[in-house]
């Protein structure tokens, strides 16, 4: 039972780092920042592939939680013949890190730029205006 379930988790882990990556760089590359609403891809734009993006870290996460906790006993036996003495604080230290990520979020504050995001969004807009003409239209603008 154990290792059908290890299977399949690690399966769906996969699955949604493959997914990860090809939304992370459709967001970089095809529909890069001010292409807004202009881009579609599947019926949604870069804003609508973003909470995607989001919501299948979120569900990676608890997946490599549960890897992880499927995984504890190795863990706990494996850990001291790499780490030595220093395997429980290693360890404390890992589990402090991944808190404080999670934390951050939450407890950063941006500094706000006047006009910033909107010139910035123009800028990029004019930069990739050749990604959103209509395909009837030449390229030339004959």
């Amino acid at each position: 039972m154990k290792r059908t379930l290890n299977f399949w988790i690690d399966v769906i882990i996969y699955l949604l780092m493959a997914f990860l990556l090809f939304s992370g760089f459709l967001i970089k590359f095809t529909m890069p920042p001010g292409t807004g609403g202009a881009l579609l891809l599947l019926g949604m734009d870069r804003h609508g592939w973003g909470v995607w993006h989001f919501w299948v870290a979120v569900a990676l996460l608890i997946g490599v939680a549960l890897h992880l906790w499927l995984h504890w006993s190795w863990m706990r036996v494996t850990t001291p013949h790499y780490w030595k003495r220093a395997w429980a604080p290693g360890l404390i230290a890992l589990l402090i890190l991944a808190l404080a990520a999670l934390a951050a979020p939450f407890v950063v504050q941006p500094t706000l730029v006047p006009g910033g995001g909107e010139k910035h969004e123009r800028e990029m807009a004019e930069s990739v205006a050749h990604l959103i003409t209509p395909a009837e239209t030449p390229p030339d603008g004959t």
